[in-house]
């Protein structure tokens, strides 16, 4: 007999569909997770979030133990075989979501405060030793059909004889790279970006100070290799495998301490903690959902870990589905919504993936002619810059008529510490998440229809001012700085913190609210 039906399925406990689970909980829908593994996984695999994704953390309450377990970086630099420097990246300062750009974290920290997220949600289940064998799509949702988990000789997880049935409305794939649901439910083809490359992971726990100057991407023709921080406790080594080398003898433990020796590095240093041989790929699901079913993560996208966008891309995923997911369950909006979320997700991604490639060719060469002419050149400044974040350039905003969103529509609006009455802290800490209309030109006067997308939208409206009377101070002068540049008087920022509309004066406040009502398929008027 099926199991009480549950809103929303995730397969896959990793951080996105932890992620994806926990901000539906927060929105009170009943969520259950499949893991097919007896407990948490307890291992790294990802090593940096941006400032994007713990805002997104934020949201569940599960950013702050992976800020304190930080290994505090400023820069990221890229050495040629010489200790030249190549590039370097700033991972200082303050950035637009208020948190640092960028933070070298261990992933099991992460991992474990969704967890514990997820553990205060009345309305979140997570299974464990829970193999998911099919998920077969019906009228009013989706039935899926789970096995326990037995393990292999090898210590491989595999469904075992005994299976169960569940149902639910909608159904997230987040089971990573090799999704059984991609390839048999969704049965869709990928885009091969034709980066393929074998990598040695050692992966250590720290016993005492390593060598001061060792970390970053080492661009060395003997030996590519990457040396940098999981968190304040543990340490990643990672190198390319040269030609002719194998996985097998990549696996060996004295391969792993010639590496680490090369930079200083032995066992009265470190412990080895995991040893594992990657392929480093590129790819793109053609298709992200069907009907009731959507990909997640590594299940529609992989890349290089060379800008450290692979996780970062699922926790975004997750951000975008998840309150798409909660507008048309509770009837606030049609169905198509949700076609816009491989329309927003996919170049944003694909933007990533590209760079990546890109970045991490320059540390690929193993030509010793060919890296010192690169390292001529990059010496010499002549590397054109990098390309800058990418925004959503269409679906669920206010575009003009060629489709396309102008800006500030479609960038991240900016969260800064706040005050309002006797509360003060970053932004979203002070007044909360989900749908704010910010006015920096005083209370909007809202005509009847503008106020009826609002309350479809359950968002709330905030009006900078001088902290009483229940408007919102700016502490850092951030937030009006954007208004300023932006040339605009109101923002309409959806639950993912991007910009869904932007009114240039108060008269055109209700303009910008009642033009978002297309682009996210409301049924204006219906709040569940």
């Amino acid at each position: 007999m099926p199991q009480e039906p549950y809103d929303v399925a995730v397969v896959g406990g990793g951080p996105s569909g932890l992620t994806a689970a926990a901000l539906l909980a927060r929105q009170g829908w009943k969520v259950v997770v499949f893991e097919k593994h007896s407990g948490r996984y307890g291992l790294p695999r990802a090593g940096h979030v941006d400032h994007e994704v713990l805002r997104i953390l934020q949201g569940v309450e599960a950013h702050q133990p992976v800020i304190d377990d930080e290994f505090v970086q400023t820069t990221y630099e890229w050495r040629n075989g010489s200790g030249q420097t190549l590039l370097r990246f700033d991972f200082g300062g303050v950035s637009v979501s208020g948190f640092k750009p960028d933070t070298m974290m261990y992933q099991p920290v992460l991992e474990d405060a969704l967890y514990d997220s997820l553990a205060v949600a009345d309305t979140a289940t997570v299974l464990h030793s829970s193999t998911v064998t099919a998920v077969e799509q019906e009228d009013e949702g989706v039935r899926i059909t789970v096995a326990d988990t037995v393990y292999s000789p090898a210590g491989e997880p595999e469904p075992g004889q005994r299976s169960r049935t569940y149902s639910a409305k909608f159904v997230i794939a987040a089971d990573g790279a090799r999704s059984q649901i991609r390839d048999e439910v969704l049965r869709t083809g990928r885009v091969d970006k034709g980066f393929n490359e074998e990598w040695l992971d050692v992966d250590v726990r720290i016993l005492r100070p390593l060598p001061e100057g060792i970390d970053g991407q080492w661009c060395d023709p003997a030996r590519p290799m990457y040396i940098g921080a999981l968190g304040k406790r543990y340490h990643r080594f990672e190198c390319a495998l040269l030609p002719g080398e194998t996985a097998e003898q990549a696996l060996r433990p004295e391969m792993a301490w010639e590496v680490m020796g090369t930079y200083g590095v032995g066992p009265d240093d470190v412990e080895i903690v995991r040893q594992i041989v990657y392929t480093f790929e590129a790819r793109l699901a053609d298709v992200w959902r069907t009907e009731r079913v959507f990909l997640l993560g590594d299940a529609a996208h992989t890349m290089p870990p060379f800008m450290g966008q692979g996780l970062c891309s699922g926790i975004r995923d997750a951000s975008n589905l998840a309150w798409k997911l909660d507008l048309v369950m509770r009837g606030a909006a049609e169905p198509s919504l949700l076609d816009t979320y491989q329309q927003e997700r996919y170049p944003h991604v694909e933007h990533w993936i590209d760079t990546s490639i890109t970045v991490g060719s320059i540390s690929q060469v193993l030509d010793p002619e060919i890296a010192a002419a690169r390292d001529a050149q990059l010496l010499a400044g002549e590397l054109p810059p990098l390309p800058p974040p990418p925004r959503l350039i269409s679906g669920a905003l206010s575009c003009d008529g060629s489709g396309l969103s102008r800006p500030p529509v479609g960038e991240l609006f900016p969260q800064a510490e706040v005050n309002v009455g006797d509360r003060s802290g970053l932004l979203h800490d002070v007044v909360g998440h989900g749908f704010l209309l910010v006015s920096a030109g005083g209370p909007p006067n809202l005509d009847d229809a503008a106020r009826a997308v609002l309350q479809t939208l359950c968002a709330r409206v905030l009006v900078l001012g001088d902290g009483t009377d229940g408007t919102v101070r700016d502490e850092t002068g951030r937030i009006r700085a954007f208004f300023a540049d932006n040339q605009i008087s109101a923002a309409l920022v959806r639950p993912d913190y991007y910009v869904s509309s932007a009114a240039t004066t108060m008269d055109c406040a209700s303009d910008a609210v009642r033009e978002v009502a297309a682009p996210l398929s409301l049924r204006v008027g219906a709040r569940a």
